[in-house]
């Protein structure tokens, strides 16, 4: 008789996670760029979920939403918050600030 008349499984431990596995932030990064057909004034067009949900922001902050506004300005460059800012000023009150 041999010393081993069959071959041991192996039982090392897995080597990480499987390779196709996908964490929670890349699976909601996959939905946010989903394509999705919009109908808009009788016309379809194709925008990603990322593009429909920053423009319902826009649309809230318009209507007054205060945390749609903080939720805009948040993710403004601040270049162009300057530039609001600006416009939005009298230039005659600019002296004061």
């Amino acid at each position: 008789m041999t010393e081993k008349s069959y071959q041991p499984k192996n039982k090392s431990p897995s080597r990480g996670r499987p390779h196709h596995s996908r964490n929670t932030n890349r699976v909601i990064e996959d939905l946010l760029n989903e394509r999705i057909h919009v109908r808009e004034n009788g016309k379809t067009t194709i925008l990603t979920a990322r593009e429909i949900l920053a423009k319902n922001a826009v649309l809230k902050a318009a209507k007054g939403d205060r945390a749609a506004l903080n939720f805009i300005l948040s993710h403004m460059p601040t270049s162009e918050l300057a530039e609001e800012f600006v416009l939005l000023v009298d230039p005659e009150d600019l002296g004061v600030l």
